[in-house]
């Protein structure tokens, strides 16, 4: 149970990747279209959103736990 947070860290990051990856592929402009995620909801807006809930789970883990 101690590892949750680790895991969904994890697999928050691995989703953001997994976003830009296919943003890359499948998709044209490139992996990360600023005019878009400016714009509107699209990959790059979840991918960004994915890397940042990561981060936020860490540091609540690492720094903010007492």
């Amino acid at each position: 149970m101690k590892n949750v947070v680790n895991i969904l860290a994890g697999a928050m990051f691995m989703s953001g990747v997994g976003i830009l990856a296919h943003q890359n592929f499948m998709c044209e402009g490139g992996w990360f279209c600023w005019g878009q995620f400016i714009r509107d909801l699209h990959h790059e807006t979840l991918a960004v959103l994915c890397f940042v809930s990561a981060i936020s789970l860490l540091v609540r883990r690492y720094a903010g736990h007492k």
